[in-house]
């Protein structure tokens, strides 16, 4: 069985340097076939965000939401603290 991962295309990503991203992202959602859509989202909890990068983004509702076509499109979702996609966190 096959299945594509998306993985954290939410609202937060979204701005002038992902305008030719996106397209590409949403056609490839909608051409999959065979397979569940897996899809991560992050959400920034602290840790080394905050307390070594002084990042606080990608923490609220609004910035972690993921872009419709990906929520619409998702068999699965899955909210992740870290950067590997692969995790139970």
């Amino acid at each position: 069985m096959k299945c594509r991962f998306v993985i954290d295309v939410r609202n937060g990503f979204v701005s002038p340097k992902t305008d030719e991203v996106l397209p590409r992202i949403e056609k490839l959602v909608g051409d999959f076939r065979g397979g569940p859509i897996i899809a991560t989202r992050f959400v920034n909890r602290g840790g080394p965000f905050d307390s070594i990068m002084h990042w606080k983004r990608l923490s609220a509702c609004l910035e972690t939401d993921l872009i419709p076509f990906v929520q619409e499109s998702a068999d699965y979702v899955t909210e992740k603290s870290i950067y590997s996609a692969c995790t139970d966190r």
